[in-house]
């Protein structure tokens, strides 16, 4: 059982220019959270890691507007004495372009539980980065162009990395307006990390890491027939480079939608082929209301949903979503607990919104 108390303090000044405020969270769990060490390298690894049954952080943050400028940061420490920050601006350099810089920093012992903040890792720890972000709009108004570049490190050990580690990545985007119906842009995405250079796992032994590349193509297209026909195709393909061997993977991607008034329709039918789960293809899927839902495509195999909207009635709606994996040349799927005997796996979701 979780018990969590917390508050909030706000100033602000007249024209509300600047913002400043505390921040205090508290929880609590009716049973302590305790590492499974099983060996003198499990306890380095988890060295920093929670244990306990509470944990409280206290933050301090603020906002501030000047002219195209837009200043924020926000500070916090928990109870283990770790922190966490960051810091950064929003700029419109010109009407035509516009900048995004932004450091973080969190402590290799600094807990949050619900910290989402921008990091490379799940969490927001162990881990330090600047990131800088631009777009761009031509004189020629049909086309824009984005980018980004996020350098990273890690001061302490990670799962599958048994040292310190680094790394950086960058996306650029290009976008090209044919009208306000049909679009389309081409997008490389570049990710080098260290890993461990033997993936297999092992209780006692640290393993030496390298470099590993992943590099991302996306082509993607979009058509829009005024409010009642939509049609999305996409191709998406991966490389990654590790120890010597590259491998890659593939995904052929169609949507299409439908908006009858009432009644709403989205179905995909995806195509994929990937070597290993480092090419593993993620595309966005429509879902349920309040649903969120990026499965990855990894293997051999197909891809397809449909999700249903009616509108009974003003007062109510009613969603259904019907969602299925084809694989080839697998016999089983997943393992343990989560074991399917056949090469089909597919969920059902049925969801009703009333309104008072």
């Amino acid at each position: 059982m979780e018990q969590t108390l917390g508050g909030h303090l706000l100033f602000q000044n007249k024209n509300k220019a600047f913002q400043a405020g505390l921040t205090g969270v508290y929880t609590h769990y009716n049973l302590p959270f305790q590492r499974n060490v099983q060996s003198r390298k499990d306890s380095i690894v988890d060295l920093f890691e929670f244990r306990g049954q509470t944990n409280y952080n206290l933050g301090l943050h603020f906002n501030y507007h000047w002219q195209n400028f837009s200043f924020f940061g926000e500070a916090a420490r928990s109870k283990s004495g770790g922190l966490g920050a960051v810091g950064g601006l929003v700029a419109s350099l010109a009407p035509n372009v516009e900048f995004a810089y932004l450091i973080r920093h969190y402590d290799r012992d600094f807990h949050t539980f619900f910290g989402s903040a921008l990091g490379e890792g799940t969490r927001n720890i162990n881990e330090q980065g600047m990131y800088w972000g631009i777009k761009i709009t031509p004189i020629v108004r049909k086309l824009k162009i984005a980018a980004y570049y996020d350098r990273f490190r890690f001061p302490w050990l990670r799962f599958r990395v048994d040292a310190p580690s680094e790394g950086y990545e960058w996306l650029g985007r290009i976008t090209y307006f044919f009208s306000r119906a049909t679009n389309v842009y081409f997008q490389y995405r570049h990710e080098a990390k260290d890993r461990n250079l033997n993936t297999e796992e092992s209780e006692t032994v640290f393993r030496p890491v390298s470099r590993g590349d992943r590099r991302n193509f996306l082509f993607n297209l979009d058509y829009r027939a005024k409010r009642f026909f939509r049609l999305q195709s996409r191709v998406q393909f991966s490389t990654f480079d590790f120890a010597g061997r590259r491998t890659s993977g593939l995904a052929l991607v169609q949507d299409l939608g439908l908006d009858l008034g009432r009644l709403k329709l989205d179905v995909r039918f995806a195509l994929f082929d990937t070597e290993d789960f480092d090419n593993r293809q993620y595309v966005y899927e429509r879902d349920v209301l309040w649903a969120f839902s990026i499965p990855a495509y990894n293997g051999q195999g197909l891809r397809s949903y449909v999700l249903l909207r009616y509108q009974l009635t003003r007062k109510l709606d009613l969603w259904l979503r019907y969602a299925r994996f084809d694989y080839r040349n697998q016999d089983t799927i997943s393992s343990s607990g989560d074991l399917i005997e056949g090469n089909t796996r597919s969920e059902l979701k049925v969801q009703a919104r009333v309104k008072f």
